[in-house]
């Protein structure tokens, strides 16, 4: 698993240590530390500042903070989250939208009152985890009603690492770790740590003293000689603790402590526990046996002076605690696993409210990602379509035949069909309509609603019940504002961008689906905050394909059409109409060498108005050049993936006309084809710069020439886009789906 941890980062913190612990148990994880990034902010008097006003000063930049990270890191499985201080609600939102899901660990007591207002921010937050690790067990109410999610209670830790005793070589032990009575912490104002230290002096013990602080305790005078210096970690920490006789375990009161992360550390590290006599210490050690407890100072003392008086007894509680520590699953890991196992137990718990994803018909490239996304999360979410047209078969206007797609696009995953189409108006807005969406909200009542588009009466009615509702509104849908700029005015472009804000204004999510709609989005309001990117995305036919089984479908296919082995093909996929711009292949061929076209054969896979006019120009390129080109028709999607294979560059001249992203440059790359595109095509910005790929102005024969010129003398290459295409894959989108949709589920 993929864990992003978010706390404090340095070696001697317990927070370094959970983070390290969650590493040796096999995860991979990514460490964060807002402690590190805002120190600045977080040391001196701002610190002191930030800590009484509870750091309500800096939330918008942790916020910051918190995008900058995640923009720069891949996506991950879970974050885990400890101490929380410094984020709020919109911080640890944003986290659980990366993620999918947000743990919480703090074992202070943010809902006592011993810090004032330094967990502000954290309360803020708190209803955005969806599991909340406490080490109190009143903290578990408490939580649960200051709105957390679930709240797991446990309790605080040793490390399997950090804390393991180590034997010196020699068998001698530092002067310094020399003790008969060892108290290793920080004096807390008012608490009687003090006290008990002094009335172990006054009765001629002498205790060594390690921690910051005690300089302003009333007594100072008469600890001073018995203080060692300030706080001790690492080794020294452990050898303080196993050398000593006794070591003292003392709680705060304050933060209404049964017992703390002492309580763990000494038996584990091979050192004696004499603790304040508690609940939690009882249950943890069979007192007199493997601990030792007091309730007084003066019990403290006698304690103390009969183990002092009994070295063989020492010895036996020492090794008789540290067995008991190990059996008890207090260690660093121990929690980890516990923790993921509860992770593990929610998720596999259906959801008590799905995600409505709203779709006017199934669509090729869509409904893979609805069934890859059901097999991750059974349950999550459910597809809501207008119409199963798509399925039943329709005579497409740009294809010019009649498309029933083969591939299934309605099985695999939970869906309704509302039958809101309307007869003799494709195309039009009101083509589908969305009577029956408010009853249907009202009854499913679901977590968040998905739109997909926004051009027709169904989707636009869909968005419209859902914020009347008060249901979240999350937005997928192909629009960039490089289609049709030229044909726009200046009243019309301003008309539909303010329509974009007012649409935007009220969702809560957006997923990018490549960079021109994530321009599209910032630009009409929407904050890089609330976007997530799910690339669009075609299932991979080819995935479990080796090479020889390609070569052999390329040569068969070859074959059919009459093209021989050392041949070059250059091949166009798609709707043969003017916005593809498809005759402009023609056009560019015809600037080639004739050495470069004195084996090249043209491949146009599709159908559409434009077709008569290629065969024709076809007939003029081959008398002129002796070009062969081959016109096969439509080709249903389940068959498609040899054509590529028999393509050495694949091409899409398409014009600023509504080429949102181009998928079958996605299909081109699949089967490593060459690609030769125009700045028309939406997906140029991410595959421009790739090795083998081409970029060219709209309308320009000359440009595309010259891009061919280059892509045909290299050799064919089955592999080459494969690793590039991974952020690109189906799987990819459907986790990114899942990760936010798993956010808005209770």
């Amino acid at each position: 698993m993929k864990i992003l941890y978010i706390g404090d980062t340095s070696p001697s913190s317990t927070s370094r240590h959970r983070s390290d612990a969650l590493e040796r148990i096999g995860h991979e994880v990514t460490r964060l530390s807002p402690y590190q990034a805002l120190s600045k902010h977080l040391n001196g008097w701002a610190g002191v500042l930030h800590y009484r006003t509870g750091y309500a000063l800096i939330r918008r930049r942790v916020q910051t903070w918190v995008e900058e990270k995640l923009q720069a890191l891949p996506p991950h499985d879970l974050c885990w989250v400890d101490s929380g201080e410094l984020l709020d609600d919109v911080a640890v939102r944003r986290l659980r939208l990366f993620c999918g899901r947000v743990v919480l660990f703090n074992h202070d007591d943010p809902t006592g009152g011993r810090d004032g207002a330094r967990f502000n921010t954290f309360m803020k937050g708190l209803p955005e985890y969806n599991l909340c690790v406490v080490v109190r067990p009143f903290n578990v109410d408490e939580y649960l009603q200051c709105g957390a999610r679930a709240v797991m209670r446990t309790y605080m830790t040793y490390d399997e690492v950090r804390h393991a005793p180590v034997d010196v070589p020699d068998g001698r032990v530092p002067a310094q770790f020399d003790n008969d009575i060892v108290f290793i912490g920080r004096n807390m104002n008012g608490e009687g740590r003090d006290l008990v230290l002094l009335a172990l002096i006054r009765a001629g013990l002498k205790p060594a003293i390690w921690g910051d602080n005690w300089q302003r305790s009333p007594v100072w005078p008469e600890l001073a000689p018995f203080w060692r210096g300030g706080s001790i970690s690492g080794r020294d920490y452990v050898d303080a603790i196993r050398h000593a006789r006794i070591c003292l375990g003392m709680l705060s009161k304050g933060n209404r402590d049964q017992h703390t992360t002492r309580s763990m550390e000494i038996p584990y590290a091979g050192g004696l526990l004499c603790a304040e006599r508690t609940t939690e210490h009882q249950a943890l050690y069979d007192e007199g046996d493997e601990a030792v407890f007091w309730s007084s100072p003066e019990e403290c003392v006698e304690v103390c002076r009969g183990l002092l008086a009994d070295p063989a007894r020492i010895a036996r509680i020492k090794a008789a605690g540290r067995a008991r520590v190990i059996r008890n699953q207090v260690g660093s890991e121990d929690l980890c696993r516990k923790v993921l196992a509860q992770v593990a137990a929610q998720r596999a718990t259906p959801p008590r409210q799905r995600v409505l994803v709203m779709d006017v018909q199934p669509v090729q490239y869509k409904a893979p990602v609805y069934q890859m996304l059901e097999v991750m999360q059974p349950g999550l979410f459910e597809v809501v379509y207008a119409s199963d047209t798509s399925v039943k078969g329709y005579r497409d206007a740009e294809f010019g035949v009649t498309v029933a797609w083969d591939t299934p696009l309605m099985s695999g995953y939970r869906h309704r069909v509302m039958g809101n189409e309307r007869e003799g108006c494709t195309g039009a807005p009101r083509q589908y309509h969305g009577r029956g969406l408010w009853g249907l909200l009202k009854q499913v009542r679901p977590a968040a609603v998905m739109l997909t588009q926004s051009r027709y009466h169904f989707d636009l009615w869909a968005y419209t019940c859902a914020v009347l509702q008060g249901i979240p509104v999350l937005v997928r849908q192909e629009t960039q504002d490089a289609m049709f700029a030229q044909q726009r005015g200046w009243l019309k472009s301003r008309v539909r961008s303010g329509l974009y804000r007012f649409y935007y204004a009220r969702a809560q999510h957006f997923f990018v689906f490549g960079q021109l709609n994530r321009q599209h989005l910032l630009d009409h309001g929407v904050r890089s905050i609330d976007t997530s990117d799910a690339w669009f995305s075609v299932p991979d036919p080819l995935e479990s394909w080796d090479e020889t089984r390609k070569l052999e479908a390329r040569r068969a296919m070859r074959a059919s059409l009459s093209i021989a082995d050392d041949a070059q093909v250059i091949g166009f996929f798609g709707k043969l109409i003017a916005k593809k711009h498809p005759d402009l292949i023609l056009e560019a061929v015809k600037r080639l060498p004739p050495e470069q076209t004195r084996r090249l054969h043209l491949v146009f896979v599709g159908a559409g108005d434009m077709g008569p006019q290629l065969q024709k120009h076809a007939e003029t390129l081959h008398a002129e050049c002796g070009v062969r080109v081959h016109f096969p028709g439509f080709i249903n999607q389940s068959a498609l993936a040899p054509w590529y294979l028999a393509t050495d560059v694949f091409v899409l001249p398409s014009r600023h006309q509504g080429e949102a992203w181009g998928l079958v440059v996605n299909e081109a790359l699949q089967a490593g084809c060459a690609v030769a595109i125009t700045e028309g095509v939406g997906c140029h910005v991410e595959f421009g710069r790739w090795e083998r790929v081409r970029v060219s102005p709209v309308e320009d024969a000359e440009a595309l020439a010259r891009s061919l010129a280059e892509l045909l003398p290299l050799p064919r290459d089955f592999s080459w886009a494969r690793p590039g295409m991974a952020a690109y894959s189906t799987r990819a989108a459907a986790a990114s789906l899942r990760r936010v949709f798993e956010a808005y589920t209770p």
